[in-house]
């Protein structure tokens, strides 16, 4: 009930709600600089305290703004990069496809991670809900969409691709020659 003139009637989504982070350039624990997009679905669970903290889905999206950028940021700086990338029980294949690959590069997809990305992006979530609910707000899921090197790194990293490429042709032409 309300009363007219006096009460006004402010009604809020029930549904999932999507927050689409911007993309950020974060160093990682090795100080490699990535752009990292973030996504997060929440939805509206205390309809009270939404309003008096935030107010509106705008004003929710921008909290979530700070909060989940902050966490996303703090989880980055601690992990290192192939935990970004890689999933814990990724596994090198053996075989045939170890033998095209550099020696050195060898010993780094055989190392063990620790943590992989869906762990770290658990840690996310749970550091973010134990902030959130005082806003009255439910956060449901937070994804990582896309990582990616800064442009020098890229650069730095399509240079070394071109090198080896070029090491590989030498290789093949100095085989078809000898042939």
């Amino acid at each position: 009930m309300k009363l007219p003139f006096v009460q006004e009637v402010r009604r809020f989504e029930k549904r999932l709600l999507v927050w689409d982070g911007d993309p950020n350039q974060v160093p990682t624990k090795g100080r490699e600089f990535i752009w990292v997009d973030t996504t997060a679905r929440w939805r509206i669970a205390d309809a009270k305290k939404f309003l008096e903290n935030v107010a509106s889905e705008k004003g929710a999206q921008s909290r979530l703004n700070d909060i989940l950028d902050s966490v996303v940021r703090d989880q980055v700086s601690s992990s290192e990069l192939v935990e970004l990338v890689r999933s814990a029980s990724w596994e090198v294949l053996e075989g045939e496809a170890l033998k095209e690959i550099p020696k050195e590069r060898e010993e780094e997809l055989k190392r063990e991670i620790a943590r992989g990305r869906e762990e770290i992006t658990r840690t996310i979530l749970t550091e973010a809900q134990k902030i959130i609910p005082q806003h009255g707000i439910e956060l449901v899921d937070v994804r990582i969409k896309r990582l990616d090197y800064v442009e020098s790194v890229r650069e730095k990293v399509y240079e070394r691709m071109i090198s080896e490429l070029k090491s590989t042709s030498c290789i093949m032409v100095t085989i078809l020659c000898t042939m």
